[in-house]
């Protein structure tokens, strides 16, 4: 992946971002050569389309568990998304992921994602979230939203060298099949997945 590696310097007065518009979602065409972001839900991109932000500084970063900072998190907010978002009464609805399953206990999430692609084409898979995920709380990127994802089973430990990767427990069932396992039950965790920091990355960055 080439994320470390920055992203080019956008426009303090005005942030032009060309987006990639099709079916009910969106995703924004990467403000470097090679990145791709996601939400195109199929057909043919409009590479006309302009999304105008009037941002009084730059983002610090398109990463997204990097950017946790309200510049950053308004263009991501508004050229990317994630398993769900909020409504207009700031309830979760399905958005990457089409529906969910809760377990009983209220500690298992099961996600099945809807038809989606990168802006190059490559299908957004559970593979890209899992990773995604993972790499939140990877000890070696200290991203500072990292304790947002400690709701996760083994996210926290893993996050301070306490454990690995394989104990944090998001798991890619199939392509289109997410699980997440939570340490104890949280009814506010579909509020927290719609958050930037959890939105996907493409695996093979």
């Amino acid at each position: 992946m080439n994320l470390r590696k920055g992203w080019k310097v956008l426009s303090t007065s005005a942030l032009l971002l060309s987006l990639v518009l099709t079916g009910c979602s969106q995703s924004a065409a990467p403000a470097d050569p090679g990145k791709q972001q996601a939400g195109e839900t199929g057909g043919q991109a409009d590479a006309s389309a302009k999304l105008r932000l009037n941002l009084k500084t730059e983002p610090p970063s398109l990463d997204p568990p990097k950017g946790f900072d309200s510049t950053s998190n308004e263009v991501l907010n508004a050229t990317m998304e994630g398993l769900a978002r909020l409504d207009k009464d700031h309830k979760p609805q399905p958005a990457m992921a089409e529906k969910w399953e809760v377990s009983e206990d209220g500690k298992t999430y099961t996600f099945t994602l809807r038809d989606s692609k990168w802006s190059n084409g490559d299908p957004v898979t559970a593979q890209d979230f899992e990773y995604a995920f993972k790499r939140i709380v990877d000890p070696k990127n200290a991203f500072p939203s990292a304790f947002l994802a400690y709701y996760i089973e083994g996210a926290e430990e893993f996050n301070k060298g306490e454990g690995t990767a394989d104990g944090v427990k998001v798991k890619a069932i199939d392509e289109k099949t997410l699980e997440v396992k939570l340490k104890s039950p949280a009814g506010f965790f579909l509020h927290i997945l719609t958050q930037p920091t959890f939105f996907p990355v493409n695996k093979k960055w």
